[in-house]
């Protein structure tokens, strides 16, 4: 079987290269295909730093405000992000798809970037005059002040542009410098936060300020490098309009639904069964597991624009392989990592955050779990769907999860805590994989869709981890379901290696002996 593959990376459109001001060799397809892992290897040590900045401010939160203050910052967080995802975000992702079509083409994003614009900026001048309908009661829920309104409206607004540029630079392939300005938002936050902790200023209003005007300083920088890319500004025709549209039509009822399904929903039941005070506390597990989930995340960001540039003649070809081969072994190796962060963070989280927050150790298993499962959606599935524009397959996803998320935590919370949260979400995660990868399978009947098998290993940990106190144990099973996956899938992950090695900068990495042995290994047995 191994022989009759050829690499995934085989027709790619190749487009003549022009000056630098249009883009440069970034316009060539086969640039995602050379650029690829060292693209990716920047945008990890980028997520890293950013991580390590991101829990950094938060143990000066935590320690300056306490979990009942750091709460509240989360509360106020959470109001914005509901107010987001109703009302602005759900065309964001149309920048991307459209944005990279324009940019191959002409060397520009203008259209798109600004016909996208005036999408946000109509929405918001519909929304600003119902903030004093909604708002109030939201934040009569989340038990948010009424002196911190303007921080929810603030960051709901500054957070909209923040996006926009973000989802820009995607469009023009330059994923390394949105996650410089990323670093540099989370670097921004920390210095704030630890110059107010010092100097006594450290309250609940003074921290979320940090949050609502440090992207403020990265919009500006990541429009001054496209300002040459979305020259001239062009009034939003027709055409383009209804094409974003459309394309995020299905995105508007997910957008919605998605949130019921995030820690931000999450937030309202905690704070209402439970307490601000444990709202603070589960917000430091949810957050590192949000942090390890941008690992498949930013390998999706780069496999959309290689998918949009494939030849549309080999397109479907090319994905098919990707499902059956390389998305099953990134799979399997993701969650195994999954599964050893779960015991690194059970360690280090009453370490760095001291005992106060020793209660949201049990939830680890079960949120690395999900991120596990997150996994093939993110770094798979997502792409895909919206490479071929079916993105109701995202909205199907969001609304299994969101319904499963909202009434397991209605019955899960009020009798096991912060770890029927977790739950709730592992187990909406679960139904919404296995709904998405049949959808998907349903548009590539030619492929062998078996990635959310490979999740198994973290699922074991998880389960295991409810019936023993030792920390080791879960870790243990996981490593032996993962060892009985590559007997029974060998020949796929077989296949998976060969392709992966065929990706030009990662033949060296292959060619090393420990990579040949695994290869040998795997086609003899």
């Amino acid at each position: 079987m191994a022989g009759e593959i050829s690499s995934l990376t085989e027709g790619v459109v190749q487009i003549p290269l022009e000056g630098s001001a249009s883009g440069g060799d970034r316009r060539d397809a086969d640039w995602d295909v050379r650029q690829g892992p060292k693209n990716y290897l920047v945008l990890v040590g980028a997520q890293a730093a950013s991580a390590f900045l991101a829990f950094a401010a938060v143990w000066v939160a935590t320690q300056y405000l306490g979990p009942a203050g750091y709460g509240g910052v989360v509360a106020i967080v959470a109001a914005s992000q509901l107010a987001g995802q109703l009302t602005i975000h759900w065309t964001g992702l149309s920048l991307v798809r459209y944005g990279c079509d324009e940019f191959i083409e002409t060397g520009s994003i203008s259209k798109t970037f600004w016909a996208r614009l005036f999408i946000l900026l109509s929405t918001l001048f519909v929304v600003a005059p119902t903030f004093p309908f909604w708002l109030p009661p939201l934040a009569s829920w989340l038990q948010i002040p009424s002196q911190a309104y303007p921080l929810v409206v603030g960051h709901f607004v500054v957070t909209a542009f923040w996006i926009h540029v973000q989802h820009s630079l995607q469009g023009v392939k330059l994923p390394r410098l949105q996650a410089g300005l990323l670093t540099l938002e989370r670097a921004l936050i920390f210095l704030v936060l630890m110059t107010l902790g010092l100097g006594g200023k450290a309250d609940l209003y003074s921290v979320t300020w940090a949050y609502v005007l440090s992207p403020l300083v990265v919009s500006a920088i990541g429009l001054w490098r496209l300002r040459k890319l979305v020259r001239p500004i062009a009034w939003p025709d027709r055409v383009t309009l209804k094409r974003i549209l459309v394309f995020s039509f299905p995105l508007l009822p997910s957008a919605l639904i998605s949130y019921f399904a995030s820690g931000y929903l999450d937030a309202f039941f905690i704070t209402h069964f439970l307490s601000v005070v444990a709202l603070g506390v589960y917000s430091i597990v949810y957050q590192l597991s949000g942090t390890i989930l941008q690992l498949p995340l930013l390998a999706g960001t780069l496999l959309l624009p290689l998918f949009i540039s494939t030849d549309p003649s080999m397109r479907e070809e090319r994905i098919s392989r990707f499902i059956s081969y390389v998305l099953p072994l990134l799979t399997l190796v993701w969650s195994l990592i999954c599964a050893v962060l779960a015991v690194i963070a059970g360690y280090l989280v009453p370490f760095v955050f001291g005992p106060k927050f020793s209660e949201a150790v049990p939830t680890l298993w079960p949120l690395m779990a999900s991120a596990a499962l997150a996994g093939p959606v993110l770094m798979g599935y997502f792409p895909i769907s919206n490479t071929k524009a079916i993105t109701y397959v995202t909205a199907v996803n969001a609304a299994i999860a969101a319904v499963l998320n909202v009434g397991l935590n209605l019955v899960l919370i009020p009798r096991f805590g912060l770890l029927g949260c977790a739950w709730a979400t592992l187990i909406a995660f679960v139904a919404s994989l296995v709904v998405t990868a049949y959808l998907i399978g349903k548009h590539f009947p030619a492929s062998h869709n078996w990635a959310p098998l490979a999740t198994m290993p973290a699922m074991v940990g998880a389960i295991i981890a409810l019936w023993t106190s030792n920390r080791l144990a879960p870790l243990v099973f996981s490593v032996l379901v993962a060892i009985v996956f590559v007997f029974i899938g060998r020949a796929s992950l077989t296949e998976g290696l060969v392709a992966l090695s065929n990706v030009p900068a990662l033949k060296k990495l292959f060619n090393m002996r420990y990579f040949r042995f695994i290869g040998h290994f795997l086609v003899c047995s």
